[in-house]
């Protein structure tokens, strides 16, 4: 049990990082707010980045679900916001990057 425990850590690990740098690369806004200086090739490929990070948040939502059907007790609070998270995720993505695109 504790082997498979820790291998759902290490997906999550992978997934949430994924997730994450997909994430900042679809929406530069976000690092423009806290004042990061970032390429412009990364705003051209805007849409390409959002339609993946939507894709990878689905990997993101289930091995961070594989990983709180597995935790215990108090441990179960850090998986349950990797399976939120995904889900805002994707709205952002979704209304600041791919509606615009779609909608103009």
């Amino acid at each position: 049990m504790k082997g498979n425990l820790k291998k759902s850590r290490i997906w999550m690990t992978i997934s949430g990082i994924c997730g994450l740098s997909l994430f900042l690369i679809a929406n530069p806004f976000v690092l423009e707010y806290f004042g990061a200086v970032y390429n412009p090739t990364i705003v051209q490929s805007g849409l390409f980045a959002g339609l993946l990070q939507i894709c990878v948040n689905a990997f993101v939502f289930i091995t961070w679900t594989n990983g709180f059907m597995k935790e215990r007790g108090f441990k179960k609070i850090i998986p349950a916001f990797g399976v939120v998270i995904p889900f805002i995720m994707a709205a952002i993505t979704i209304y600041r990057v791919i509606a615009p695109v779609i909608f103009n």
